[in-house]
């Protein structure tokens, strides 16, 4: 591995160990709280910063209370269409990090031998529609986003078609987020 791929690597990894760092925090401080008490004011922005957060492996816990919470607010719809737009914008810099970046780096962990015949696999088109469709199932789903676009990532999936399958699935999970919160608590 050569010098620049891997300071490319150590920094992705610091990336990782700060933002563990930062979500540690927040979910050990009265931070939310705070913020549940803004939201109560601001359903539309707050919807937009909860879907944001809804992306990442190290806010997606936090975010679904949120999320599911403005949800017994305000309407359950305007919240995951709202929230279905931040989670774009969050998916967004993280396919385009794993797609641009991360998906090379630890390409370089591997011989080139190796990387030769796992690249093969992509020339399949119903492997890389598998891929896709299973990373979009992610997405939708309450688990972070990472490994689905992970999976959207390999595939070198253009970002115009990306972006539509990210908001939808992205709302259709905020979405069944606040159903079940209203009907637990409803």
């Amino acid at each position: 591995m050569n010098s620049v791929r891997r300071a490319r690597l150590l920094k992705d990894l610091a990336i990782v160990a700060i933002s563990i760092i930062v979500a540690t925090f927040i979910g050990e401080s009265t931070l939310l709280a705070g913020i549940f008490g803004v939201a109560q004011n601001h359903l539309v922005i707050s919807s937009f910063i909860g879907g944001l957060f809804f992306t990442s492996v190290f806010t997606t816990v936090p975010s679904i209370v949120f999320l599911g919470k403005l949800s017994l607010l305000g309407d359950p719809v305007t919240v995951a269409l709202v929230g279905g737009l931040g989670a774009l914008i969050g998916d967004l810099i993280i396919f385009r990090f794993i797609r641009d970046h991360l998906a090379a780096d630890i390409g370089s962990l591997f011989s080139t031998k190796t990387r030769m015949r796992f690249s093969h696999i992509f020339e399949y088109r119903f492997f890389r529609w598998s891929m896709a469709v299973l990373g979009a199932l992610v997405i939708s789903s309450p688990l972070p986003d990472e490994l689905g676009l992970a999976l959207m990532g390999m595939t070198r999936m253009k970002t115009s078609v990306f972006l539509p399958i990210s908001f939808v699935f992205n709302t259709i999970g905020i979405l069944f987020i606040g159903y079940v919160a209203r009907g637990i608590v409803g």
